[in-house]
């Protein structure tokens, strides 16, 4: 009966160790793609600025990958854009952004999206600033380290 006994417990210990390795999910963990990958463009809504006038930026970065991208930023602001002369950059954007340094997914096929009703003005040096007459391109960017910014867009500012 001894032997019996023993043979059923180790029977049920073997039983019950077998359903809990059925219940167990081995996890991989999730590989992550390069920020240089993400895709930037940028479009706006005109080619030529009136004075007093304003045209809308849109700046819209995607994963194109089929990896999940991890994005950290320094600030509130995701996206920007830059406005050059040339090679010069003429200035940076009137914006407030928290200092929050967010990270975030971007799973593949997601974007980051964001308008800006752009009127040609820009700060320098804390003073407001409007450009002149002329060409600039605009450059749109994710703001986070290693993602690659969009071609140019050519806006060209009129003379009043």
């Amino acid at each position: 009966m001894k032997t019996s006994l023993v043979g059923r417990i180790a029977l049920l210990i073997l039983l019950v160790a077998g359903c809990d390795r059925a219940h167990r999910v081995a996890t991989r963990p999730t590989v992550y793609g390069d920020p240089s990958a993400i895709v930037t463009t940028l479009t706006a809504s005109a080619s030529e600025l009136t004075p007093g006038g304003s045209c809308t930026v849109h700046v819209h970065s995607v994963n194109p990958t089929r990896l999940p991208i991890r994005v950290s930023f320094t600030s509130s602001c995701y996206q920007t854009f830059l406005v050059f002369q040339g090679q010069q950059v003429a200035g940076d954007l009137t914006r407030a952004c928290a200092l929050l340094a967010p990270t975030e997914t971007l799973d593949p096929g997601e974007a980051f999206d964001w308008e800006y009703a752009w009127d040609g003005t820009l700060v320098d040096q804390g003073k407001l600033v409007v450009l002149a007459p002329g060409d600039y391109q605009l450059v749109g960017k994710l703001i986070t380290p290693g993602a690659p910014v969009s071609a140019p867009v050519t806006i060209r500012i009129l003379a009043p």
